[in-house]
């Protein structure tokens, strides 16, 4: 009866662990599958601004975010993020999603913008600059957040498949480095100069007119 009960206790233990093989593989398919569509759709996105087509872009970006939302609610609680091994790997997926969605809805505003822009071509620089203040400031957010989390990406006790996502993130993510690097300055200009109305006075001055203690104001507006 012991043995019998022996091997009924390690046949429910190989079952157990089958399970867990099978349900891990059913996640990291999952997370892969939502990340990758995530990219396709941001890179529709993108040709389609590229293309002149708003309308196709805004639609491709907003289905990249929901992507990117997937494989965050995939991700489990924050607590697994600490985890030996295990944590590292969520941590950088985590990284990566949230790169995803805030270039995605970044990327919806710029699309919402345009949309707006080309219903309402007639009104001048002033009704473009109400236009085009709530689309700049939510796009200014998103790009806030990306400026914090892409210093924070490296490949340092990831796997291969995820150090590669990590990488070509990186890539993609380097030339607007100089730009993250004054991200809180631009930030707090931009929303200076659209927070609310303001008169600004323009000079522009004659260079062949210069003198060590200035010069003659060329026009001004």
């Amino acid at each position: 009866m012991r043995r019998h009960f022996r091997w009924i206790v390690l046949g429910a233990v190989a079952l157990a662990v089958v399970g867990v093989g099978i349900a891990g593989y059913s996640w990291v398919h999952q997370v892969q599958a939502s990340a990758e569509s995530g990219k396709a759709s941001l890179e529709a996105g993108l040709h389609a601004l590229q293309s002149g087509d708003p309308v196709s872009a805004q639609s491709n970006f907003k289905a990249a975010q929901d992507s990117f939302t997937a494989v965050h609610g995939l991700l489990g609680p924050d607590w697994l993020k600490g985890t030996p091994g295990l944590g590292r790997q969520l941590q950088a997926v985590d990284q990566l999603a949230v790169v995803g969605t805030e270039g995605a809805k970044a990327g919806q505003q710029v699309s919402a913008l345009l949309v707006a822009a080309s219903a309402d071509s007639t009104g001048g620089v002033n009704a473009m600059l109400r236009i085009a203040k709530p689309y700049v400031l939510a796009a200014l957010d998103s790009f806030d957040q990306i400026a914090k989390v892409a210093p924070q990406l490296n490949t340092d006790g990831l796997l291969p498949p995820v150090a590669n996502a990590v990488s070509s993130a990186k890539d993609a993510l380097a030339p607007l480095q100089p730009v993250f690097a004054r991200a809180e300055d631009i930030s707090t200009f931009v929303k200076y100069l659209l927070g609310s109305d303001h008169r600004f006075l323009l000079v522009s001055q004659n260079n062949a007119e210069l003198r060590p203690s200035g010069g003659f104001m060329g026009s001004f507006g």
